[in-house]
C-alpha cells in the first residue's frame, strides 16, 4: 500500500482599501457609525437601546444632549483597529471616553486603548473575535453614549490536501486555517475533487504548485480567493483547468472556472504563474499553448472575459515578437504584475544576458510597450511598484569570473524615463557569496508594497537560512524575523502586512509539537515581534519529503519559485506538496 499526500499552502497576502474608515494595511470592512438618537427638543429624553440595531445601542440622559456616533470596521487580526467617533455632534467642544470589553482568550482591556480620550483611538486584537466598544460623549455639561462591535478576523492561510492510495482513489481538497491557529489539524475545505469522479488524475499532482496558483487576501470581513490549476480528464482528454475559489464556498459546489485549455492546445501546463489584479477581479498569467508558444493572458474571477492580451515575448523597443521570449516552455519566468489595476507587466530575455520589462493594457490583442531593458542574467522573480520602479532577484557575478563568489540578490532598478535603461541598481538583500550559493529569492512584497520580506541561504554562515524583512527603498538592512530550512517556502504576507507565513521542513521549529519533531510545517510569525514563528499546520512523520515543483527544473526551494529553481514567485502565496510513503 502507498499512501501520497499533499499539502499546498496558499499564503494570501494582498488586500485593498475600500470606502468608509480604514484599518492599518488599508484593509477594512466598512461599518456605519451607531449613533445615539437626535436629543434636538427641550423635553427630557430618556432613549432605551434600540433593539433593532444588532450593531450597537445607544442612550441619551437629556433633552440637550449631544448624539453620541461610533463607526467600528472589522480588521484581522493583528492589524490596528481604528474606532471613529469623529461624526458624534454636540453644542459646544466634544470630549470622548471609551471603555473597551474584549472576547474571551484575549489580554486587552480599557486601557488597552490608545488615544482613549480622542475622537479616534486604536487597539491590536489579539485574537479572533468580537470586540464591543463603548462612548460618551460630552458636551455642555451634558452626554450621550453609544456602542459598537468590532469583529476581528483571522486571516486566512490557504491549502491543498490531496491523498491517493494504492487503489488508485484520489481526493483533494482546497482548503484554509487561520494565521493564529494553534490546532495544526483543523481547516475549512473550499472545494473537493476526487480522481473516480473525472476531476483530476492523481499522476498529475505536481502541476498543482505554487507556480500554478495565487491567492488575494480580501478585506477582513469579506472573502478572500484563490486560484489553482488542475486536471479534467471528464472528457477523456487531459483537459487543464483553472479554477477560481473562495473563504466563503463550500465543497458542496463546484469552483469557478476561469479559464480551459482542451487536449488539442494542452501543452501540459498551460496555466502557469498567475497573479491576482490589486482589487481582486482580474488574475494575469502566462498561458501556453501547444504549437503556438506562451501568451499573456487575464481572466475575470467570476469566470468571465478571459482575454489573450499578447505574446510572452517582446522586441527590444517593445511591440510583439513571438519568437522572443528568453523562457523556455517548461521555465516561464517570472510571474507577470499589475502595474495598476488595467495594465499588466512581465519579463522577458531579448538575448543571452539582457532581459526586459514590457508592458500592456488588459486588452485583447495589446501592444507591448517598453518599460525598463537591463543587461546581465534574467530576473528570478519580478515585481513592479506603484511608481514605475522594479523589483528582480537575479544572479551577478565576480569580475574575474570566479563561479564560487555567483550571488544572487534582490534589486530595486529605477528605468531612466528616456533611454529606459535600468541603471546600476541597488542590492536590498545584501547577500555574499564564498561557495556560490548564496541566494534571496522567492519574495514577496507587503500589501502597500513598501517591505520586502525574502527568503534567504547564506553560504558564509554554513548554510544557513532564514526569512527576512527590507524596506523596498533599502534604507535599512535586513532584519531575520525567523527561522528557515533548505526546503522553505514562502514568505507570503498575511493579515494586511502584519504576518507572514511561509513553510518549512525541519524538526527546528516548534519541535515538541505532539511529543516529536515537525518535519513539515506551516509557520506564522508576526512581524516585529521576537516570539519567532508559530505552527499553524503541520506533519509529524520523517518520511515526508517535500517535492519541488518547478515544472521539472531542480531546485533546493520547494516549490515556490525560490531563486534556483528557474522561477520567480512574487505574488502572494506559499506551497507544499508532501509525498508519504507507507509500506503495507
Amino acid at each position: 500500500m502507498r499512501t501520497i499526500r499533499t499539502l499546498l499552502t496558499l499564503t494570501s497576502v494582498t488586500c485593498i482599501a475600500v470606502g468608509g474608515l480604514v484599518a492599518c494595511g488599508d484593509d477594512d470592512s466598512p461599518s456605519g457609525p451607531t449613533t445615539s438618537p437626535d436629543a434636538s427638543t427641550d423635553a427630557p429624553v430618556n432613549v432605551l437601546p434600540d433593539a433593532s440595531k444588532p450593531d450597537g445601542s445607544s442612550t441619551v440622559d437629556s433633552g440637550t444632549a449631544p448624539i453620541a456616533a461610533v463607526a467600528a470596521p472589522a480588521v484581522y487580526v493583528g492589524q490596528t483597529a481604528v474606532v471613529d467617533g469623529s461624526v458624534s455632534t454636540g453644542s459646544g467642544a466634544l470630549t470622548f471616553a471609551w471603555t473597551l470589553t474584549a472576547p474571551n482568550g484575549s489580554a486587552l482591556m480599557s486601557t488597552s486603548l490608545q488615544n482613549a480620550n480622542t475622537a479616534k483611538p486604536t487597539f491590536v486584537p489579539d485574537v479572533p473575535g468580537a470586540y464591543t466598544v463603548a462612548l460618551t460623549v460630552t458636551a455642555g455639561g451634558k452626554t450621550a453614549s453609544a456602542t459598537a462591535t468590532l469583529n476581528a478576523i483571522d486571516a486566512p492561510v490557504f491549502f491543498l490536501k490531496g491523498e491517493a492510495d494504492g487503489g488508485g482513489i484520489t481526493t483533494g481538497k482546497v482548503a484554509f486555517t487561520g494565521a493564529t491557529n494553534r490546532d495544526v489539524g483543523s481547516s475549512t475545505s473550499v472545494a473537493c475533487f476526487a480522481s473516480d469522479a473525472g476531476v483530476y488524475n492523481k499522476d498529475e499532482l505536481q502541476f498543482t504548485g505554487a507556480f500554478y496558483a495565487e491567492v488575494w487576501e480580501a478585506p477582513a470581513g469579506t472573502p478572500s480567493r484563490a486560484v489553482f490549476s488542475l486536471i479534467d480528464n471528464a472528457d477523456g482528454g487531459t483537459t487543464r483547468v483553472l479554477f477560481g475559489t473562495t473563504t466563503a464556498a463550500t465543497c458542496a459546489a463546484a469552483p469557478t472556472r476561469l479559464d480551459t485549455v482542451g487536449p488539442d492546445q494542452n501543452d501540459g501546463a498551460p496555466f502557469q504563474a498567475p497573479r491576482f489584479s490589486p482589487d481582486g477581479a482580474r488574475v494575469a498569467y502566462i498561458r501556453a499553448f501547444k504549437d503556438v508558444g506562451q501568451k499573456i493572458a487575464t481572466a475575470g474571477f467570476d469566470g468571465t472575459s478571459t482575454r489573450v492580451v499578447a505574446d510572452r515575448g517582446a522586441f527590444a523597443d517593445g511591440g510583439p515578437n513571438p519568437n522572443s521570449g528568453g523562457y523556455s516552455t517548461g521555465s516561464a519566468g517570472p510571474r507577470p504584475d499589475w502595474l495598476n489595476a488595467t495594465t499588466v507587466a512581465w519579463v522577458n530575455a531579448t538575448a543571452p544576458k539582457e532581459w526586459q520589462v514590457v508592458s500592456a493594457p488588459d486588452q485583447v490583442g495589446a501592444t507591448p510597450t517598453l518599460h525598463m531593458k537591463c543587461t546581465g542574467e534574467a530576473p528570478k522573480d519580478f515585481a513592479i511598484l506603484p511608481n514605475g520602479d522594479v523589483l528582480v532577484s537575479h544572479t551577478t557575478h565576480a569580475a574575474d569570473n570566479d563561479a564560487k563568489a555567483d550571488v544572487m540578490n534582490i534589486w530595486l532598478y529605477k528605468p531612466d524615463a528616456t533611454t529606459k535603461v535600468c541603471g546600476t541598481g541597488k542590492n536590498l538583500s545584501k547577500l555574499t557569496s564564498s561557495m556560490g550559493a548564496s541566494a534571496a529569492s522567492t519574495f514577496s512584497l507587503s500589501p502597500g508594497r513598501t517591505k520586502v520580506a525574502f527568503y534567504a541561504q547564506d553560504d558564509n554562515r554554513a548554510g544557513a537560512a532564514a526569512v527576512h524583512v527590507v524596506p523596498v527603498d533599502g534604507s535599512t538592512d535586513p532584519v531575520a524575523v525567523g527561522v528557515a530550512s533548505s526546503r522553505t517556502q514562502g514568505p507570503r504576507w498575511v493579515a494586511g502586512g502584519t504576518h507572514l507565513t511561509w513553510g518549512v521542513v525541519s524538526s527546528a521549529v516548534d519541535g515538541g509539537l505532539d511529543g516529536g519533531g515537525i518535519e513539515n510545517a506551516l509557520v506564522v510569525a508576526t512581524v516585529g515581534s521576537d516570539a519567532g514563528p508559530r505552527v499553524v499546520q503541520a506533519t509529524n512523520d520523517p518520511n515526508v519529503n517535500v517535492i519541488a515543483i518547478s515544472a521539472g527544473s531542480c531546485s533546493f526551494g520547494a516549490g515556490v519559485g525560490s531563486g534556483l529553481s528557474g522561477f520567480g514567485f512574487l505574488g502572494l502565496l506559499g506551497l507544499r506538496i508532501v509525498r508519504r510513503r507507507k509500506k503495507a
